[in-house]
């Protein structure tokens, strides 16, 4: 008998020895991503006889050039041959059996000889992801895929013959794997992470940001000193992030090609990063996590106009631990609000969100945005007594009880429910809360996208003092920044223009389309549109390509 040894990297040991019922992969090419689709393969195959597994993808073309070779390969190497003991498109002997809902045609079939197939699926043929009961959903490059058509054709599949498989702990299982998503389309497969915070406080999203900026200069050291010395500050930042199952039995990971230096030579890296673009190399090789996209309507300096330190741990430190009182919500942790000074305060109202910003006079005399506020409407009603009494609730040992409300005009209009306008209805709450409401507008019509987006680039850069200056708390503006570095700009009659679908979208979450930034432009507009028009054309055109 032939032994074949089987050489597994660390990220794929992780998936198979945790275990988990669901999962999420985000790793760059290289890390041996098919290998754990093969792995969960091979699971529901040995313990799923006769049931189902639908493997889905963006094309078929995806699937059968880059998601099943690795996969079979990964196959052949645990001892399951093609046309042995599976075989690819056309109806197996009677030998084999079928399963429990075995499809009408063996099309896209994976059939194997225990009576256990794969339904392979693909959006761009409609209805291919539709069939029989599946008991579990992978999903390959998964940022490519549409998450609206998961939700409606791929989740209702994954269903049924529960009297067969519900003793299994993994039943109707689902595995996400994919490449680093740029777009805000796919950065829904981000949210999977959520519990390492919620349930570790560990901000993996940061931590894996800061690791691969370490990795990247790893590759121009040369001094082997520094080198070992880079290296191992690496391995123990990895370490803080190590994977863990949340109570909900959903692991997620972040991996690149460094995690299988076993199988890939480190000149893999150089050589790549020759070959490729650089956003591919940092994307595609890498995983990094980018959080702008090209062309964006605001050029936020991020070393400049985003800051971290924004505790206040002389209050934080005297709590000795009480970890309750440092997560109750309120200003008192705050390092860059000042209680002894008023706070500016602006809105976005809508049906599908309503955004509120805070801010105020900061660090070295920066305009900050202190933090945010968002509610998502019931029924299409504006819940703006509810906005108001977060934002109360939040600030309510500020001393100073005075906030400068810059006013959406959206929000002066009159509603046929109500004899009221929004404006009105939040000043009136804030008086019934004890603050004295000082409101303010901008003169003359709603400004032009392209006036509010010359007058951006011009503070952003920071190169004229007439404008002044703002900061962004990167811990309480995260959907702000969000917002704002996902913003795309258009040119259209040599004019630049705001690109607002994402507030369309119904995959986008809408505090991360571009409600946050509109709510920044009124009051960033408000405050210094005169400046712009007292020193016209100081910003020189971008060039689109």
């Amino acid at each position: 008998m032939t032994v074949k040894k089987l050489s597994l990297n660390k990220i794929q040991l992780q998936s198979i020895l945790l275990d988990a019922k669901d999962e999420t992969n985000i790793e760059g090419r290289g890390s041996g991503k098919s290998n754990s689709i093969g792995w969960k393969i091979i699971r529901a195959y040995r313990k799923m006889p006769r049931g189902i597994v639908l493997v889905a993808g963006r094309t078929f073309v995806q699937l059968y050039t880059r998601t099943l070779p690795a996969t079979f390969s990964f196959l052949e190497r645990n001892g399951l041959y093609k046309n042995v003991h599976w075989m690819l498109g056309r109806k197996p002997p009677d030998s084999w059996g079928k399963p429990f809902e075995a499809p009408l045609k063996y099309d896209n079939f994976i059939s194997f000889n225990n009576g256990f197939g794969i339904m392979l699926g693909s959006q761009d043929r409609e209805g291919s992801c539709r069939g029989p009961s599946v008991q579990g959903v992978i999903a390959d490059e998964a940022l490519t895929l549409d998450k609206d058509q998961i939700d409606n054709e791929v989740v209702p599949t994954n269903r049924g013959n529960d009297q067969f498989f519900n003793h299994l702990h993994f039943n109707h299982f689902w595995h996400f794997s994919s490449s680093m998503p740029i777009n805000p389309e796919g950065k829904w497969l981000l949210k999977y992470c959520n519990y390492y915070i919620d349930e570790a406080g560990i901000d993996i999203i940061s931590v894996w940001k800061h690791i691969v900026n370490l990795q990247l200069e790893l590759l121009d050291i040369t001094d082997y000193k520094q080198f070992a010395s880079q290296w191992n500050e690496i391995v123990r930042l990895r370490r803080t992030i190590s994977p863990f199952v949340s109570k909900d039995n959903v692991l997620f990971k972040f991996g690149n090609a460094l995690d299988n230096l076993q199988n890939v030579s480190f000149n893999f890296f150089k050589d790549t990063r020759e070959q490729m673009t650089h956003l591919n190399f940092l994307v595609e090789i890498m995983n990094m996590i980018l959080d702008k996209v090209e062309d964006c309507y605001y050029q936020i300096q991020e070393d400049i106009q985003i800051y971290y330190d924004s505790y206040d741990y002389a209050y934080v430190d005297q709590l000795d631990y009480e970890f309750q009182k440092v997560a109750d919500k309120t200003s008192l942790c705050d390092k860059d609000c000042n209680k002894n000074a008023p706070l500016e305060i602006v809105f976005d109202w809508g049906g599908r969100i309503s955004c509120l910003l805070v801010m105020q006079k900061g660090f070295h005399e920066r305009d900050n945005f202190i933090n945010e506020f968002f509610v998502k409407p019931k029924m299409g009603q504006v819940m703006i007594d509810e906005i108001i009494d977060k934002f109360c609730e939040y600030y309510r040992y500020q001393n100073d009880r005075t906030v400068f409300y810059y006013k959406d005009r959206y929000g002066d209009i009159k509603h046929a429910n109500n004899s009221r306008s929004y404006n009105e209805q939040a000043m009136d709450r804030l008086f019934k809360n004890n603050w004295r409401v000082i409101p303010l507008v901008h003169s003359g019509i709603e400004p032009p996208q392209h006036d509010k987006y010359l007058l951006w680039c011009n503070i952003l850069r920071e190169n004229n003092t007439r404008f002044g200056s703002v900061g962004f708390n990167g811990n309480k503006c995260k959907n702000l920044l969000l917002s704002m570095n996902n913003t795309k700009v258009e040119e259209k009659d040599n004019k630049f223009q705001k690109n607002k679908s994402s507030e369309r979208s119904l995959t986008i979450p809408q505090e991360e389309a571009t409600h946050f930034g509109d709510a920044a432009d009124k009051i960033i507009w408000t405050k210094y549109n005169e400046n712009l028009k007292a020193f016209p054309g100081l910003i020189l055109p971008i060039k689109f390509s």
